[in-house]
């Protein structure tokens, strides 16, 4: 390695991390953010279709459990 050049290598994070483990951090630039702003359209359908999920799952557990307790299984 040429004299004066640092030894530095990346992290997975895109932080610089010498040899002697001291990291050189870089600066982040936010986006601004406006609230409201995001198409949750995509988000409101994929969580319907969980709660339409979760509710049969709890009547097929409730089925089973009246068949259980009419057979005395």
């Amino acid at each position: 390695m040429p004299a004066g050049e640092s030894a530095l290598r990346s992290n997975r994070l895109g932080a610089k991390q010498n040899f002697v483990g001291r990291v050189e951090r870089k600066e982040v630039q936010m986006v601004e953010y406006e609230h409201g702003s995001m198409d949750v359209s995509a988000n409101e359908k994929e969580f319907a279709g969980f709660v339409r999920f979760a509710v049969w799952v709890c009547v097929a557990a409730i089925l089973v459990l009246i068949f259980l307790a009419i057979f005395n299984s």
